[in-house]
């Protein structure tokens, strides 16, 4: 609906100049407001009435929305993170009594007699802390990976739902996906919440399967979380024989070991130890790695949604391939790559993002 001249509505002529200022989030509330009362099904085409924009415009409404949603699944990842890092304080917390346990008389202050028996004993307590790290890391990744590839198709919906028109979202009825209802969908052991359309167990499917087939480097998600634990396991394993070759208390060989498994620095959000870091790293790629899946695969699934533009994450802060080739990469060096040939993610812990090309077509007045 449009402003007239002398006429009274509140929400047409003045939000077409605010679009010329480019004060596109005061627009968007306002265009919410206008059509709070319109039915769901024409909510789209309502405010694309109210407020129409420039290609820039459309691109800013719609990286806000997508990144409102990215945040939320970033939290959620981040609480996995943090379970990942319980894990290894647990570990830690086994392990150095084990260490102190084996000093004489359970001194602290004294070496540890360099013997079969006592590695054995530490070893032994190190085989069953890892087994249980391991268990969890890949319970945690899993059930990560299964909210990064639900993330990932709503990030897509949200990002586009203010701009496109209801019919084309209907295409897959899509819209079903954000209402109120549940059920579950299982795809390849991964329990998928909320309300899948059609469709929707294929892209997850589809997400889950190339996650879990062998990486670049030939394993598996499963072998990958293993080999860690490994790696992990025999970094602890060094520490206490080369604390007890060189005849150091159990308390510093101890010290060492907190300083490996344990939060550095308790005080700092988002702060891990190497221990920990070894699995988050996987965790992270691989949660990426999904999310960017399912928000390609969903794209697909859309017959007017042709390219797809790669963003770099606000976090970014070291150059890597992403800000050097891929952001400058693409159609007119802006980053911008047809659905069906997006780059995958280059390095481990990319947080970057992605945004749908609307073709300008959907805008032209009717």
């Amino acid at each position: 609906m449009r402003k007239s001249d002398g006429h009274p509505c509140p929400c047409g002529g003045h939000l077409t100049e605010a679009a010329k200022k480019g004060q596109t989030g005061r627009e968007l509330t306002a265009v919410q407001k206008a059509t709070r009362s319109t039915p769901p099904t024409s909510r789209a085409a309502a405010a694309r009435k109210v407020l129409p924009m420039s290609e820039d415009e459309r691109q800013e409404v719609q990286t806000k929305a997508t990144q409102s949603s990215r945040k939320a699944w970033l939290r959620k990842i981040i609480h996995g993170e943090e379970q990942h890092q319980a894990s290894m304080n647990r570990a830690s917390r086994e392990i150095t009594a084990a260490v102190k346990r084996a000093s004489p008389k359970g001194n602290p202050k004294k070496p540890i007699p360099n013997t079969r028996g006592n590695i054995a004993g530490i070893r032994a307590v190190a085989d069953i802390e890892f087994n249980v790290a391991n268990t969890t890391a890949m319970a945690q990744t899993r059930k990560d990976v299964t909210t990064s590839i639900q993330g990932g198709g709503v990030s897509f919906v949200r990002g586009v739902e203010p701009l496109v028109p209801p019919e084309e979202l209907q295409e897959w009825e899509v819209t079903r996906y954000l209402s109120g209802a549940r059920r579950g969908v299982l795809a390849k052991g991964f329990d998928i919440p909320g309300v899948p359309p059609p469709g929707w167990t294929k892209i997850a499917d589809e997400a889950f399967r190339f996650i879990n087939s062998p990486s670049g480097i030939g394993r598996t998600l499963s072998e990958r979380v293993w080999n860690q634990t490994t790696n992990n396991k025999a970094r602890v394993m060094g520490i206490v024989a080369q604390g007890m070759e060189s005849g150091r208390s159990a308390g510093a060989i101890a010290k060492d070991l907190e300083g490996f498994l344990s939060r550095t620095n308790k005080s700092g959000s988002g702060i891990y130890s190497k221990a920990a870091n070894n699995y988050i790293r996987i965790a992270r790629t691989e949660n990426t790695r999904a999310y960017q899946r399912a928000y390609v695969n969903t794209a697909k699934g859309s017959r007017w949604a042709k390219e797809i533009q790669w963003h770099l994450s606000a976090s970014h802060r070291v150059p890597c391939v992403c800000e050097t080739e891929i952001v400058v990469g693409g159609r007119d060096g802006k980053g911008i790559y047809p659905v069906g040939n997006v780059p995958p993610i280059p390095h481990p812990h990319c947080l970057c993002y992605w945004t749908t090309i609307i073709p300008d077509e959907l805008f032209q007045e009717e």
